[in-house]
């Protein structure tokens, strides 16, 4: 539900921000903008760096796994950074994969 409103708010935009500065009043045209403004600053400074820690923690998850000898290292490393975008379980929904692999792969 969330992804269908981010979605709709995307394709909306302009319309949107029209509605929030008709709530505001047209006497605050200018302060509304700029307040939406930075509000759209802040939002993509904070996604930019949550990419970039996911990124992060993709590159090491492929690469510890990598180091083990596991095969598909660099897609679990790519889910792993993927999935980090769910808050909480997105790690553990993809943790079980490559260690099911290891064990199944390992010398009996």
């Amino acid at each position: 539900m969330v992804v269908a409103l981010v979605i709709s708010m995307l394709r909306q935009r302009e319309e949107l921000r029209n509605r929030i500065v008709r709530l505001a009043g047209r006497g605050r045209l200018a302060l509304t903008t700029q307040a939406l403004d930075e509000v759209g600053r802040r939002i993509g400074r904070y996604l930019l760096r949550h990419s970039l820690v996911n990124a992060g923690f993709g590159v090491a998850v492929g690469a510890g796994l990598g180091l083990l000898g596991l095969p598909y290292a660099g897609l679990w490393g790519f889910l792993a950074g993927a999935l980090r975008f769910l808050p909480a379980i997105g790690p553990w929904l993809v943790a079980p994969f490559p260690a099911v692999l290891a064990l199944s792969d390992a010398p009996g």
